[in-house]
């Protein structure tokens, strides 16, 4: 019986005292953009004309429709007038302009994916501590049943030399024969069911922002988020990216598709909390693919330099 209450108390400790916290590099929010109504920019014959509802929606995230409309009206003068050298000059101006603003964009991009990939990183050393703390207790699990079985093998066998000497043992042989058995079955079994915890607190959960629609000051910049939650980024349909992370999340076996999983997910909702090595990698997968739709954004990006060649 005590050694049923020691395994079982030293396995709902947590491995560190108090919460492992990782703070990445904020994110570079450039600047807050002006955001026009979606649907306005889309009905705009000057714009839909030439660029594509993507291209238009980058455009509008950033800021830049106006600047945009500017290019393009300065665009169709130059073209009227035989395209003179002044024009050419200025048009060359707004497209550096215009440039240097999309460059702007696709680093407030990266800073999201670079902390994202931070927070993975750090996630993945926590992951690795538990893991090398599951090992240790297992090997001292299966070396104490090999220890138990050969010592309870030793006693029986000294309790037979005793009989062949005519020694009366008794019943003890049995005893100590299926006792030592049962305990070195049970250290074997509790090896196997070893599942340390360690206590987490991110300092950021974008889990928590993908899933309830609603980012926190700090989680994404503003054009980023609108761009998560904007559809034709992907291919022609409405669905947004954010969307996209959802169904993969929900889809996927390996991820919330398993209901032992979604046990897990309140935790990952909130954030803080006690995590297993398989909470933790959860949560890396989770994270990797909010990843995957940054970098689906990012190549967005390049569409509307080719239109406006």
């Amino acid at each position: 019986m005590g050694l049923f209450l020691f395994s079982c108390k030293s396995h709902q400790k947590t491995i560190n005292s108090s919460p492992y916290e990782y703070d990445c590099i904020d994110i570079l929010d450039i600047k807050d953009p002006q955001i026009l109504p979606i649907d306005e920019v889309f009905g705009d014959t000057l714009l839909n004309s030439r660029y594509s509802k993507r291209s238009l929606t980058i455009a509008n995230a950033f800021g830049l429709v106006n600047e945009v409309r500017k290019y393009e009206a300065l665009r169709k003068r130059a073209k009227k007038l035989g395209y003179p050298d002044s024009l050419k000059i200025e048009l060359l101006t707004r497209e550096n302009d215009f440039d240097d603003a999309l460059d702007n964009g696709m680093i407030e991009l990266i800073s999201v994916g670079n902390r994202i990939d931070c927070a993975i990183l750090n996630l993945e050393k926590v992951k690795t501590e538990v893991q090398k703390s599951n090992l240790k207790s297992q090997s001292s699990l299966t070396n104490a049943a090999v220890i138990v079985g050969g010592a309870a093998s030793v006693f029986v066998a000294g309790i037979l030399v005793a009989e062949n000497n005519g020694i009366e043992p008794g019943r003890a042989i049995d005893w100590i024969g299926v006792a030592g058995g049962l305990a070195a079955v049970y250290l074997a079994a509790r090896s196997t069911k070893v599942d340390k915890k360690v206590m987490v607190k991110p300092n950021r959960n974008v889990i928590e922002a993908i899933e309830s629609g609603r980012a926190s000051q700090g989680d994404f910049p503003t054009s980023t988020w609108y761009l998560l939650n904007q559809g034709y980024l992907i291919d022609s349909t409405d669905l947004t990216i954010r969307e996209r992370i959802l169904d993969t999340w929900h889809d996927s076996k390996s991820m919330l598709g398993s209901e032992k999983n979604m046990e897990y997910y309140p935790v990952l909702l909130q954030g803080e909390g006690i995590y297993t090595e398989e909470m933790l990698e959860l949560r890396i997968d989770l994270l990797e693919t909010v990843g995957v739709g940054i970098d689906a954004i990012l190549r967005s990006i390049h569409e509307i330099n080719s239109e406006r060649r």
